[in-house]
């Protein structure tokens, strides 16, 4: 709910003239090495909601260059969503803390795969990464990289070479404005489509991929 209320409205970052890379700096160490500017939306609202139950709100805010006024309004989209999933019956209550509707939060390998069903078919594939950052490629476009605000702007290494993302921005060229790294099985599972080819190596033997 955290995700989806944060790419639906906005996330709640506030960027102060001449401190836009203490900002980054604050959105990478919130993401815990996570590759997913989505994790790094769901732990910073997670964060607050913590820190407002400790009467440390304001605090955690001013420490990460947040808006407490958007916080809440995207709690209020929070409770909004899980009313909608109640009236539906998928799930036993409004409560966005009941435990049972929160049994897999810490399932971050589910999570991904949730979030790369709800973002598909906007999947990128990572064909190299240099010192200027990842290359990558979609269903749409040969050559596009990853948006410096992001959090996998400086990233040189992912366990796997595939990102879904929810908006991209075509400038000089194309940047993915929001990206977050997802397993390949993800994909087959929560995907619609999967090719299956064969290729040789050098060796000479195949390999399907």
């Amino acid at each position: 709910l955290s995700v989806a209320a944060s790419l639906s409205f906005k996330d709640a970052f506030v960027v102060p003239l001449g401190k836009e890379g203490i900002v980054d700096g604050k959105k990478v160490e919130l993401s815990r090495d996570s590759r997913s500017d989505h994790l790094m939306l769901a732990n910073t609202i997670q964060g607050w909601e913590e820190a407002v139950s400790h009467h440390e709100g304001r605090q955690y805010c001013w420490d990460n260059f947040l808006s407490e006024t958007t916080l809440q309004m995207l709690k209020n989209m929070k409770n909004q969503f899980a009313e909608h999933l109640f009236n539906s019956k998928f799930i036993r209550s409004k409560d966005t803390k009941y435990s049972e509707s929160n049994r897999n939060s810490n399932n971050q390998a589910l999570i991904r795969s949730v979030i790369s069903a709800g973002l598909y078919p906007n999947v990128a594939r990572i064909l190299n990464i240099s010192r200027k950052g990842a290359r990558l490629t979609t269903l749409n476009e040969r050559r596009v990289s990853i948006h410096l605000k992001s959090v996998n702007a400086k990233a040189r290494e992912f366990q796997y070479p595939w990102l879904v993302y929810h908006e991209k921005l075509k400038t000089n060229g194309v940047n993915l404005l929001d990206c977050g790294m997802v397993s390949p099985l993800a994909l087959i599972f929560f995907g619609k489509y999967m090719k299956l080819t064969t290729k040789t190596s050098e060796d000479g033997s195949h390999i399907n991929t």
